[in-house]
């Protein structure tokens, strides 16, 4: 392009006079400039002209620009006189936007251009036309202060050029509300916010858009009728003051246009405060400690002078990446003993093991797991638990101090009046000095005061690394309960001291512990075999259920806590048989050889012998002992004791052979009484193995009476049963409808009542009841006779409780 115009410059200008070709060069010239700016998309660079520090800007519309023609007419301009002049000195400034929106109390950045490009001195002024509609800062910051119209004006420092910009101040309305309560705003688990009394803090809120020109006004209110104010008060400005208890209190943020946003407060005691407080506080400690704790201290301190109670146990840990060492002293000073003790937590094939040594000397007995599972837990579980200091059921100083003082009832989480409570933060230490008077029975006194005080400590990181815990107890010896002080010279009744201390670093492996895991299986040990019954080891008897010891173990520290040692088989299973629900059980008498095998692999072989235990008592087993002519009576059968004793036994009627006729069965191993006659049949039970083992019981064949026999057999029996409270009792039927209940036959009978009765079929109402002994008898109920005439069934309460009135079966005798 350039070339077709030299060459038209070139054969139009021949014979031309020398100031008409100067005028055709420039056109030319300032032609391929204008078709150079048109074919090109590239903005001028504003970093290399742009004043601004801030090349963004909010809320702006429209921009008025400077036209591109402009920018290329200037430039051209420059150019063309670029060898006459300084190109470094100014000659121009201009606004990029010439018409700049800004909300009711916000800002909006304004953005200029000092021209030339090379220009070396950029520094520029601001002057608005109506500070009272907005301001502008020297970078040209504007800030817009009410609605409203002005004009910024724009001024360099070399040159003093100029140029204009409209400043538009637009109001919004809000179309939402957010209350802002300070992150460190202390609150429960139910989200609501806790403050004591006394305590202030600064509410703050934003509005949707974020400068909307509404008013807002702050309030308090409760679901009851009760004045929120008096309890929690809020200024205009949302300053927030405690001021006397008071749970779930609604504080809001209101617009003019009737938005909101709320938030529930409760004005809670200090104690309940520093309680939740530490709760939380607690909480973020105990993640540090399975991590950092490298080595710590316990110590812990309990006197009880009415009891001569004074102990003190004291303890240091190591823990590394295999494992954690531990020693322990117990010291009772009322006794004067000392026990000492070294232990190790460790790890062994993916197994967590706890190992410890008493008296310096290691005891198997004492050989624990932690956890459940054949005393094994996960590797990671067994990591993190050995990594925490512990006491009671709780590891670690947060779960302990959660758990056994902030949120105990007999401590810091007391729920009555405090004596004194107060509550301290300084420095990452805590300190809370607390006491309390208690309605108890405490050591047969009915009150005591309790004196606490507890002090914690953590690091930079929030971990706790120490804390200190005392609690004193004194009866009225030691306290006014009257004016609530104590006495001069008071001693307490009790006192607790607990001292520990833990420190964070990197862990290391160990690898002189002084009891490895490995040494806890065995490789070779002998079973002894016993049972409840037995006195013998390997000899038991039949019936008993089997349980086995360890002796002659190798190693002498191998454990069956560890290495688990379980039955493997018998070589005669008649004679010893397991079962998954009954475990092993000696059947019959014999021998067998029992196997047992280790958790290892290594097993043991014992052998056993079974036999009968010597018997000592022989009985009926049968309740029933009456038969009617025609029937028979199954089931009889005699019971020898102990259980294990050799059971055979026989038996046969040894009088009335001619009112009953005696069967066995075999499938159901008894014995059935068969009735012919009326009238008694002895029968005797006698053991085979111990034929001087017998006993005898009085079985009556019976013909059914009718109801015209009930008075006259009444009359003729006395009937007799023993109540739950272990006393006789027996009914006495007497001529013209009198009777009695009393204690015993011979030997001067003492009377429980007397009564009056009547007679209607096979029930006898008794009435007219007095009664003679209270103590024994509380009241009687009607009677039924049954069809054999040998039984009587009714109610007897024999106490003041109905829990002794009881349907009670009276025998004939």
């Amino acid at each position: 392009m350039y070339n077709v115009f030299v060459l038209f410059y070139l054969r139009h200008s021949r014979g031309t006079p020398m100031k008409k070709k100067q005028i055709l060069l420039v056109s030319i010239l300032s032609l391929l400039g204008s078709i150079s700016c048109a074919n090109t998309d590239i903005a001028p660079a504003p970093s290399s002209e742009a004043s601004s520090p801030d090349s963004s800007f909010k809320n702006s519309e429209k921009s008025d620009v400077s036209s591109e023609n402009e920018s290329v007419e200037e430039s051209s301009s420059k150019e063309s006189s670029s060898s006459k002049e300084d190109p470094s000195k100014v000659t121009g400034v201009k606004f990029i936007v010439k018409t700049l929106n800004v909300d009711l109390n916000g800002d909006s950045q304004l953005q200029w251009k000092v021209y030339p490009k090379e220009a070396l001195n950029t520094n520029v002024r601001f002057e608005i036309a109506d500070s009272t509609i907005a301001t502008v800062s020297a970078t040209g910051l504007v800030h817009g202060l009410k609605e409203g119209e002005t004009t910024v004006t724009i001024i360099t420092e070399e040159g003093a050029f100029q140029d204009t910009a409209a400043i538009h101040v637009l109001g919004r309305q809000a179309t939402g509300i957010h209350l802002i309560v300070p992150e460190d705003t202390l609150k429960d688990e139910n989200g609501v916010y806790l403050l004591k009394i006394g305590q202030s803090i600064q509410l703050s809120y934003q509005m949707d858009p974020l400068h909307s020109v509404n008013s807002v006004t702050f309030s308090t209110t409760t679901s009851s009728s009760d004045n929120a104010s008096a309890y929690l008060s809020v200024s205009k400005g949302g300053t927030l003051k405690a001021l006397k208890l008071k749970a779930r209190i609604t504080v809001s943020v209101t617009t003019d246009n009737f938005l909101t946003d709320s938030a529930i407060f409760s004005v809670v005691k200090d104690s309940i405060y520093s309680q939740e407080f530490l709760t939380q506080e607690l909480s973020s400690s105990t993640s540090l400690e399975k991590e950092k704790v490298v080595r710590g201290t316990k110590k812990i301190v309990r006197k009880k002078p009415k009891t001569e109670i004074n102990e003190k146990t004291e303890e240091m840990f190591e823990i590394y990446t295999n494992g954690v060492k531990r020693s322990y002293t117990e010291t009772n000073y009322s006794l004067n003993k000392t026990k000492t003790y070294d232990g190790y937590y460790g790890i062994y094939n993916n197994k967590f093991y706890q190992l410890n040594r008493s008296g310096l000397e290691y005891d198997s007995s004492s050989v624990t797991g932690i956890g459940t599972n054949s005393n094994e837990i996960p590797l990671d579980e067994a990591q993190a638990r050995s990594s925490l200091i512990y006491y009671r059921d709780h590891y670690g100083l947060a779960d302990i101090i959660r758990n056994e003082y902030v949120e105990s009832s007999n401590y810091f989480g007391y729920t009555g009046d405090w004596s004194e409570y107060s509550f301290q933060e300084k420095d990452n230490t805590i300190t809370i000095n607390a006491s309390y008077e208690k309605e108890s029975t405490y050591y047969y006194v009915p009150s005591y005061f309790r004196k606490m005080s507890l002090s914690l400590t953590r690091n930079e990181e929030g971990m706790l690394t120490s804390y200190a815990f005392e609690s004193n107890d004194y009866d009225t010896n030691g306290y006014d309960f009257t004016n609530h002080v104590l006495k001069e010279g008071a001693s307490p009744v009790e006192t607790l001291q607990h001292e520990m201390k833990q420190e964070a670093g990197d862990r290391k492996e160990c690898s002189s512990f002084p009891l490895y895991p490995s040494q806890c299986y065995f490789t070779s040990y002998q079973v002894d075999v016993t049972s409840a019954n037995s006195k013998t080891n390997n000899s038991v008897y039949v019936g008993d259920y089997l349980s086995f010891g360890i002796s002659n173990s190798l190693p002498n520290t191998a454990t069956n806590k560890i290495d688990a040692i379980s039955f493997q088989s018998s070589d005669n299973e008649n004679v010893v048989k397991y079962s998954s629900q009954g475990g092993l059980r000696a059947l019959k008498e014999g021998e067998a050889n029992l196997t047992f095998v280790s958790s290892n692999g290594v097993t043991s072989s014992t052998h056993v012998s079974v036999s009968y235990q010597e018997a000592s008592s022989i009985a009926f087993s049968s309740t029933k002992n009456s038969v009617k002519v025609g029937d028979s009576l199954k089931d009889i059968q005699a019971e020898i004791l102990p259980s294990s004793a050799n059971p055979s036994y026989s038996l046969e009627i040894v009088s009335g052979e001619e009112y009953a006729t005696l069967s066995y069965d075999e499938t159901s191993k008894s014995y059935s009484l068969n009735g012919l006659s009326a009238g008694d049949v002895i029968l005797e039970a006698k053991s085979k193995a111990s034929p001087t083992l017998k006993v005898q019981k009085t079985f009556h064949v019976y013909n059914e009476i009718t109801e015209e026999n009930v008075l006259s057999t009444l009359l003729s029996h006395k009937y007799k049963t023993t109540a739950q409270n272990s006393k006789d009792y027996i009914y006495e039927f007497k001529e013209k409808g009198k009777g009695s209940l009393i204690d015993r036959l011979e030997d001067y009978p003492s009377s429980y009542a007397t009564f009056t009765y009547e007679v209607k079929g096979f029930a006898i109402a008794l009435s007219d009841i007095t009664i003679i002994n209270q103590s024994s008898l509380h009241s009687l109920g009607n009677l039924t006779l049954d069809a054999s005439g040998l039984y009587l069934s009714g109610k007897l309460q024999t106490g003041s409780s109905t829990y002794t009135n009881k349907t009670y079966t009276f025998e004939a005798i």
